[in-house]
């Protein structure tokens, strides 16, 4: 019980008032093509740490090649191969791993805002110590390569093997499935929108029960800087237990065993991410083991990967509101510095949510997926971004039509006619010219 109210303490100072609306990032550009995340575990003896690297890689990275011989539908093969390697100080190599990747699929291009993603888990032995990774992702159907030096490891011994190692995970599957626990493997990030916990290993102890204080800060907000100091009292210590990755739907996790020695102490707090903006965050803990005192820091954003690409920008994102604002108002939204252009664009969009007691704006995120579709779809040589088209703007305004009938004429020209039925209206664009340029031409009312 005491937990339950800590928890909702914690809600209350966090999220009175931020509810209700996605706080835009304070970078420009998209995620990145894979995600990694390492926890350093207790090995099978005293004398090594076993660490866990978990990978989520988008399948775009890899390029499709048609399956001739399937039946039925036809499938796509993605085909990689992954090089995973653990790098002491000097650069020697201590570990390593090579794996294939095949990924089948039905769709040869996925929309780009719908991601979707191979996850692994890649396990590597070493002695306790600081470490490197180097990881090589391949497509074989291309010369693309990823290579990735910058991760790095602390699994160290100190008064315990593994103390301070954390991972993020999804909250509530400890308590839904007691033999399981679930990550939310984003490079140690969290999902906007989404409860999640953090899983913290510990020495070697008695104690039964840990009390924490949580500070959690925002970074590089000099404006709107959020911070929250709390104590959650009582949280219990699953001793002797021993992780084994797992995968299941999807999903990576840990399946909970008895350990063969006495290491394997594991806490899991509670995190009330779901309400978090856009942001970049500090999290502190400090953990009162017994008479033992855990000073643990973790930086993490929160992440939207199903972000529509045009509101990743926001100057972009403001631009992309000409069809629905009047000019002399868009000339308002887009004056100022970058904070004050963010913060117009966050308002535009909180007065307009149909479902302010959410942090999502669903309202928001349709529009800028219809304008995603308006640039991808629409646009040609003479007008690149399909956004600034006639067809763009008809479909930015009243999304898919009900009917989309062609008449490809090489004498006449093209004609394509989009019938809204639940308008009662139908638009007529032409391209007299054959090049793709479609002016619209005629409104009728049905």
């Amino acid at each position: 019980m005491r937990v339950l109210l800590a928890i909702a303490t914690i809600s209350t100072i966090l999220f009175g008032g931020a509810a209700g609306q996605p706080r835009l990032p304070d970078q420009r550009g998209g995620e990145g093509v894979f995600f990694a995340e390492a926890i350093a575990l207790p090995g099978n003896d005293s004398t090594t740490a076993r660490i866990d690297l978990h990978l989520r890689i988008d399948y775009g990275f890899f390029v499709p090649v048609r399956d001739a011989g399937s039946a039925g539908p036809a499938l796509f093969t993605r085909r990689g191969e992954l090089l995973v390697e653990l790098q002491d100080s000097l650069g020697l190599a201590i570990d390593r791993t090579i794996q294939p990747i095949e990924i089948t699929d039905e769709v040869p291009e996925r929309d780009l805002d719908r991601r979707a993603w191979y996850q692994t888990t890649v396990s590597l032995d070493a002695p306790p110590g600081r470490y490197r990774f180097l990881i090589e992702i391949d497509d074989r159907e291309s010369d693309r390569k990823l290579v990735d030096r910058a991760r790095t490891i602390d699994a160290t011994r100190r008064a315990g093997l593994g103390i301070g190692s954390s991972v993020v995970l999804e909250r509530g599957t400890p308590e839904t499935d007691e033999e399981r626990i679930w990550l939310q493997n984003f490079g140690g990030d969290v999902l906007f929108g989404h409860r999640t916990s953090l899983l913290v290993s510990l020495p070697a102890g008695e104690a039964d029960t840990v009390d924490i204080e949580l500070a959690l800060r925002t970074e590089g907000e000099a404006d709107e800087g959020l911070s929250l100091s709390d104590t959650l009292l009582g949280l219990a210590i699953t001793r002797s237990i021993a992780l084994e990755p797992v995968s299941e739907e999807g999903r990576l996790g840990y399946l909970i065993g008895p350990a063969a020695g006495a290491n394997g102490r594991f806490v899991i707090v509670p995190l009330p991410t779901e309400s978090l903006p856009l942001r970049r965050y500090t999290l502190a803990l400090t953990v009162r083991d017994g008479s033992a005192r855990l000073v643990l820091e973790q930086k993490f954003r929160t992440l939207w990967p199903e972000m529509p690409f045009s509101l990743r920008d926001v100057d972009g994102a403001l631009a992309s509101l000409v069809y629905i604002v009047p000019e002399e108002t868009l000339d308002s939204l887009q004056s100022g510095d970058f904070q004050r252009r963010r913060r117009n664009l966050e308002q535009f969009w909180q007065a307009r949510d149909q479902t302010p007691g959410t942090i999502e704006n669903e309202v928001m995120a349709q529009y800028y997926r219809r304008v995603d579709y308006a640039r991808r779809h629409f646009g040609t040589i003479r007008q690149p971004d399909g956004f600034r088209s006639d067809r763009g703007r008809i479909y930015i305004l009243h999304g898919k039509p009900t009917n989309t009938d062609r008449d490809l004429d090489p004498q006449t020209g093209f004609r394509e006619i989009w019938t809204y039925r639940h308008l009662g209206k139908r638009f007529v664009f032409v391209d007299p010219g054959k090049t793709g340029n479609y002016v619209l031409t005629a409104t009728d009312s049905q």
